[in-house]
């Protein structure tokens, strides 16, 4: 408990300079630095479980995905820049020659693509479709912040009362009880951030009802993502995806949540016009 508290306090510091040195720019570089990262270990995991992929393939677009959907005029360029990687992908696996080539390293290599970043270019999207900088940036923090305390919830309450176990061939730790704290601290995580942003008279333009119903839409994705990552940690035989992060484990194991529930948040902002259409 002592070191996920640690490597929660890490990961905050490293956001908070993120944001000191370049405020969205920084956030940015975080997701495409995390995101590689997260890849490398995803690609651990399929190469651990038997499975063959294009690795320094998958590894590129994922850079350019993530930093695409930043820095390129069209406010979809993370979704061109996909659709671009999935056919150069799909081209290269032509160019082998022979068919079993094809489909073999193809098929995980998209789905890396999909899991990865194409997820992660939301949290640039949610930051781009945004009014202004300023309440981009707070949207993303926002929702990063509901989520992760939202697992820190769960790992908690689990740890202190959980006794009805949720999924026992995904996750043998995690119980319903941790659930429901998860559930709670995201909306009561979501609450505070509300308070103090009309507090502080920051632009963060969300009706209660909008930031209760969001928090937990996204305390339910949070704990669907995470519940994906340990199936496949299940079939690679591995407890963690790596140890840079003390407590927690490897950069797919933070971002695991976040993969999930990015498109989530962005999709809600779009259908709740919080973002201007």
């Amino acid at each position: 408990m002592k070191r996920r508290m640690t490597g929660t306090a890490l990961l905050l510091l490293v956001i908070f300079f993120a944001l000191l040195c370049g405020k969205d720019v920084g956030m940015v570089w975080l997701l495409a630095l995390g995101g590689m990262g997260a890849q490398v270990e995803f690609q651990n995991f399929l190469k651990q479980s038997g499975t063959d992929m294009l690795r320094a393939h998958t590894l590129m677009w994922t850079a350019v995905i993530i930093l695409g959907s930043w820095y390129l005029p069209p406010l979809q360029s993370g979704v061109w820049l996909f659709a671009i990687a999935c056919i150069a992908i799909a081209s290269h696996c032509i160019s082998l020659g022979q068919p079993q080539k094809i489909i073999l390293p193809f098929v995980p290599s998209l789905l890396a693509l999909i899991y990865v970043p194409f997820a992660l270019q939301f949290g640039s999207l949610i930051m781009r479709s945004a009014v202004d900088s300023m309440e981009g940036l707070l949207l993303l923090l926002w929702v990063i912040c509901i989520c992760k305390f939202g697992d820190v919830g769960a790992f908690f309450v689990g740890t202190a009362i959980g006794r009805h176990k949720m999924l026992k061939n995904f996750s043998p730790q995690k119980t319903w009880e941790g659930f429901v704290g998860g559930m709670l601290a995201s909306i009561g995580m979501g609450a505070l951030l509300k308070i103090f942003a009309l507090k502080k008279s920051l632009p963060l333009a969300m009706g209660w009802e909008h930031c209760i119903a969001l928090s937990l839409l996204i305390g339910i994705v949070a704990t669907m993502g995470d519940l994906f990552e340990s199936a496949i940690k299940r079939v690679a035989h591995t407890k963690d995806s790596g140890k840079c992060i003390p407590g927690i484990g490897g950069y797919l194991d933070f971002f695991d949540s976040l993969i999930f529930a990015l498109p989530t948040a962005h999709v809600f902002f779009t259908w709740t016009n919080i973002f201007p259409q």
